[in-house]
């Protein structure tokens, strides 16, 4: 070909390429349009569901944790929770929470959400859903509550003022006649032990077993001496809405004299004191997740105690009236009652 003619191929004009719009191998770019600008990436929101656990009330659950969202990474959201799938509250998550904005330092330190929420002491499910402010997904997140399923109490302390005398009730331990037919006066002396029984017993309404440490020493509300006051520390029986019982020994001695054509009759009694005292416990809420919480129980004490041994004498004549003018009789030697151990 002479170089004339190959100019004459060159110069062919570029429309000429439309000719091959229709050769399916290489697909054909004739009908090419550019593409749409992609839209704009959404997030859902990031939401740490921290906890849900029981009030140690226990009349509510305390919810908490924290949300954000990367599409508006400083805006507080809106945090939806529910309980058995019904709405409890609705709320902002603009609390301070400065380890947030130490983790995360484009969120900062406003998206905390922290409330306690009106719920039974049975089990639930408690939900949170941050709300998308980007147009992203919301995120939801669920929990079974966190209940409380022990109470271990470590110390205890009495209401004394707030305490009641119940009642009082006189209990005859012992009665022995003497009796002096002679022209003589006479002496002798009475002398015993006894043992009485006390019932003690605790009461509350918390709804979960209440166990005490055995570390605890403590001694329990007593009526003595026209006032209700504790007893010495001892070691601490426990029996949790039921009684338990002490043995205490009562021990007397006492002389007496009998005059002459008489006789003088000694009768032993103790007084049995009912009370109730309000009481509080000091110790740890434990959780089925293992998280104790220090807290409180209360209830009441009820509890009776004998106290107030006494030794009566009276004198009568031999025919059984009482004498005119009895004898000065000496003082009791002994008259106790050994506290509970």
């Amino acid at each position: 070909m002479t170089g004339w003619a190959l100019a004459l191929v060159m110069a062919q004009p570029a429309s000429s390429a439309a000719i091959n719009c229709h050769v399916p191998v290489p697909p054909p770019k004739c009908d090419f349009e550019p593409p749409e600008d992609p839209l704009p990436v959404t997030y859902a929101p990031v939401l740490a569901f921290d906890g849900a656990r029981q009030t140690v009330s226990p009349s509510g659950v305390h919810v908490w944790g924290w949300t954000a969202d990367d599409d508006a990474p400083t805006t507080p959201l809106t945090v939806n929770i529910t309980i058995d799938g019904v709405l409890a509250r609705s709320m902002v998550a603009n609390l301070h929470r400065a380890d947030v904005a130490a983790a995360y330092p484009k969120y900062g330190a406003a998206h905390g959400f922290d409330v306690v929420l009106p719920a039974s002491a049975a089990a639930h499910n408690v939900c949170v859903t941050a709300i998308s402010v980007g147009g992203g997904p919301n995120k939801s997140s669920c929990r079974q509550m966190d209940d409380i399923v022990e109470f271990v109490a470590y110390h205890v302390s009495y209401d004394l003022a707030r305490a009641e005398l119940v009642g009082t009730t006189l209990q005859q331990l012992d009665k022995v006649t003497n009796k002096n037919d002679t022209a003589v006066t006479q002496t002798t002396e009475i002398s015993g032990t006894k043992t009485v029984t006390d019932t003690e017993g605790w009461s509350d309404t918390t709804g979960v077993r209440v166990s005490v440490s055995t570390s605890i020493r403590a001694g329990v509300p007593i009526f003595a001496d026209g006032k209700v006051t504790v007893s010495a520390e001892g070691s601490f029986s426990w029996t949790q809405n039921g009684s338990t019982s002490r043995s205490r020994t009562v021990s007397w001695r006492q002389p007496v004299v009998v005059p002459s054509r008489s006789i003088v009759e000694a009768t032993v009694t103790v007084t049995h004191a009912t009370i109730r005292v309000p009481y509080s416990l000091s110790g740890e809420f434990v959780y089925r997740s293992g998280a104790r919480l220090w807290g409180t129980v209360g209830g009441s004490f009820a509890g009776g105690n004998s106290e107030n041994v006494q030794v009566n004498l009276k004198q009568y004549n031999l025919d059984g009236t009482p004498a005119a003018a009895p004898v000065v009789q000496p003082q009791a030697k002994l008259l106790k009652i050994t506290q509970p151990q």
